[in-house]
């Protein structure tokens, strides 16, 4: 008997990224029956119902009262057209549960899923769009060597110092570094300008980002030297004007606590062979005395 199809599922548009529906401890549940089957093609109500920052995806259908139905359920990633899963539960009755299926991680961008589950003659096709979480209260730093690979005494994370050429950054008035987060992703720019023995910086952050700044400090050391025994002093802000005198070059560390959305981002390399972080160690070094 050729079977009926309920619902031939309208390929949504997933290259919007979505905000998040409710999931529970990184389940999203799924439940075909509270669905609107004419709205599955509708972004806003894909967004609503069918959009999570999930790691696994729960499928529940109530099976009609007194029957027993063969049941099968199919995912499919649909940007790749792999197909993830495809189990057949064999006959079941009263209400349906998947159980989690956990979905894989195929990096900070959100993923499209048709989900296809059988039941008997009837075939529900519905979108699905796995987003990455929001990442919160992650640490951030501009772009640099870190401070270990300077000075073990500096630090043993990830953070990282950027050290300025202030002779360079005379002959051009302003510089453009990057700003780093969760030892990962790029999410903006500070821009350093220097006026009359004054720098100041200025954060340019990627808005598609949609980044939330919790705290954030300037820091600016003209003798690295003194850093291990003096530390870092008094914190300035972003926007604030911090005199820097004479000096051919400075060392800027502005760590910051931020919450943003890894979707579409840039990532970024560490590698101390590479000819900017080369730069960095040798400035660091002239600084200190150490050539």
């Amino acid at each position: 008997m050729k079977k009926k199809i309920l619902l031939l599922c309208v390929l949504l548009c997933f290259s919007l990224l979505l905000p998040s529906a409710q999931a529970t401890d990184g389940i999203f549940t799924l439940n075909v029956d509270g669905l609107d089957m004419s709205r599955l093609n509708q972004n806003d109500y894909v967004q609503q119902y069918l959009s999570a920052p999930a790691q696994g995806l729960e499928v529940v259908k109530q099976i009609p009262q007194g029957e027993t139905q063969p049941v099968r359920l199919s995912l499919t990633q649909m940007d790749t057209q792999l197909l993830v899963f495809d189990k057949d539960y064999g006959l079941q009755t009263g209400l349906f549960s998947s159980g989690t299926v956990y979905l894989p991680y195929v990096g900070n961008y959100g993923v499209p899923y048709l989900v296809t589950l059988y039941v008997g003659d009837m075939v529900y096709a519905m979108p699905f769009l796995q987003q990455q979480s929001r990442l919160r209260s992650n640490g951030a730093c501009t772009y640099g060597v870190h401070l270990y690979d300077y000075d073990p005494a500096l630090g043993q994370d990830w953070y990282m110092g950027t050290m300025l050429d202030l002779n360079a950054l005379r002959t051009q008035g302003v510089m453009a570094v990057d700003v780093c987060a969760s030892n990962c992703y790029l999410i903006g720019q500070a821009n350093i300008i220097l006026q009359d023995q004054m720098i100041c910086v200025i954060l340019n952050l990627n808005p598609a980002a949609g980044v939330e700044v919790h705290s954030q400090e300037v820091y600016v050391a003209a003798d690295c030297a003194r850093l291990v025994q003096d530390g870092w002093g008094e914190p300035s802000q972003p926007g604030e004007w911090i005199h820097v005198g004479d000096a051919d070059s400075v060392m800027l560390y502005l760590p910051m606590s931020v919450s943003y959305d890894p979707v579409g981002l840039s990532g970024f390399g560490y590698d101390l062979t590479y000819g900017y972080l080369q730069q960095q160690l040798a400035l660091w070094r002239q600084n200190c005395g150490l050539e």
